[in-house]
């Protein structure tokens, strides 16, 4: 059929599957840094680091591009948009690759890289994580520190405290971070839903169910986190008022 494989799935072994995955990581990472090294490099600026170093005892790939920030704002957008088009690029050339396989192994393993390319790709745009997507909003807006202001003032006013002189570009970047945080949990539950099936037959229906559980608690975390303390201090306040 259409179906291209299963996340961290590779011959019908999870283990497997997840080892690729992590070295997929790797190597898009190694282009998605390599991309935006060679976009700064073109407007004439040096890379003055890179190499690989450990994040949670994982290998990861880094390009210093700090000297972008000497360059006007297109090419800073520029520097920080290469990055995620390397990882769109090498998503579809490994969906083509794999839609053009027949099933098995190998088909397997290219479904893996394609997966982490586009997880990739998502995670870096996401305009709510101080990330490519990030940088290149703060850019278009010309709001510094824009994550750290909009997260304290929408805090601020979701505890009862507004103020007359609250931003209302920090309060609408609040609110669609919000939303985005919510949708994309979402979306990875229903992920999760659509390949439960195969996780119950590859281990147990038990094991699954736990590790969909964790998965969803991490996923809704961020929200809780966003909204929960100021409600909780709001509260407080009402109680001791």
């Amino acid at each position: 059929g259409l179906r291209y494989g299963t996340p961290f799935v590779v011959a019908q072994k999870i283990g497997w599957g997840g080892l690729v995955f992590l070295l997929g990581r790797f190597l898009v990472v190694a282009v998605h840094e390599t991309a935006h090294g060679l976009t700064m490099a073109s407007f004439g600026r040096r890379v003055e680091k890179a190499g690989v170093k450990a994040i949670a005892i994982f290998p990861y790939a880094f390009v210093d591009t700090s000297e972008a920030w000497f360059e006007p704002r297109r090419r800073r957008i520029a520097v920080s948009a290469a990055g995620p088009v390397a990882d769109f690029s090498l998503g579809a050339l490994f969906s083509i690759v794999c839609l053009a396989l027949p099933g098995g192994t190998v088909r397997d393993i290219v479904f893996q890289l394609a997966f982490a390319a586009y997880v990739g790709a998502f995670f870096n745009l996401n305009p709510f994580l101080e990330r490519d997507g990030y940088h290149m909003l703060v850019d278009w807006l010309r709001e510094p520190g824009l994550r750290r202001r909009a997260r304290d003032q929408f805090a601020r006013r979701l505890a009862g405290r507004p103020r007359t002189d609250d931003s209302p570009v920090l309060a609408r970047y609040s609110i669609f971070g919000l939303v985005w945080s919510v949708l994309a949990a979402g979306f990875a539950i229903a992920l999760t839903l659509r390949f439960e099936p195969v996780l119950s037959a590859l281990t147990s229906p038990t094991v699954a169910h736990v590790v969909m559980g964790t998965l969803w608690a991490a996923f809704f975390l961020p929200v809780l986190v966003i909204v929960g303390r100021p409600l909780w201090e709001r509260a407080r306040g009402r109680v001791g008022a």
